[in-house]
């Protein structure tokens, strides 16, 4: 399972934990889906813009292409493309750029264990300028439940964000 995957799983566990209700994990999940489609699609504002452009083809509306424009955004302000700062970014943005930061530390590390001990030591300190205190929070409890690992690391995880994104609300054949 890729990298959006990954992440898609991620944000949409810290929006668990966070309170989030299921249209609002159903979004964070979509948006960490889509959050690099644009990598692939020539797009003259780069690939930010472009995966804004992949949600509308794929029938989201303006606020999914402002969420995916939202994940390089930093609490600290020291993000792109629009530079917002703390409650200026929308939650769902940082929630996908914490879940992207854990998604790249795992992916970089030289094994499943060495990253999982990795995270779970990682500062609440090293996240916060990223995704703000709560989001931190939330992300560093979610890193520390052996099931976020069991799910990221087995085969099903596919079924798991497919089962995730339906069945919280509304049938999966609904628009």
């Amino acid at each position: 399972i890729g990298h959006a995957a990954r992440v898609a799983y991620l944000a949409h566990e810290v929006g668990r934990h966070l309170g989030f209700g299921p249209e609002e994990r159903r979004g964070v999940l979509a948006v960490g889906l889509l959050h690099d489609a644009g990598v692939a699609v020539r797009h003259e504002g780069g690939h930010l813009l472009a995966s804004a452009w992949v949600a509308t083809r794929f029938g989201f509306d303006e606020s999914m292409g402002a969420s995916i424009l939202a994940t390089h955004e930093r609490w600290d302000g020291r993000g792109r493309p629009d530079g917002l700062s703390g409650h200026e970014v929308p939650i769902d943005g940082l929630v996908v750029s914490a879940a992207h930061w854990a998604s790249e530390f795992a992916d970089s590390a030289m094994s499943p264990l060495r990253a999982r001990a990795q995270l779970q030591n990682a500062s609440l300190s090293d996240i916060e300028p990223l995704a703000g205190p709560e989001v931190a929070a939330a992300l560093h409890a979610v890193l520390n439940d052996d099931q976020t690992w069991l799910a990221m690391r087995n085969g099903g995880l596919a079924g798991i964000i497919g089962s995730a994104g339906v069945g919280e609300g509304r049938p999966s054949y609904a628009q």
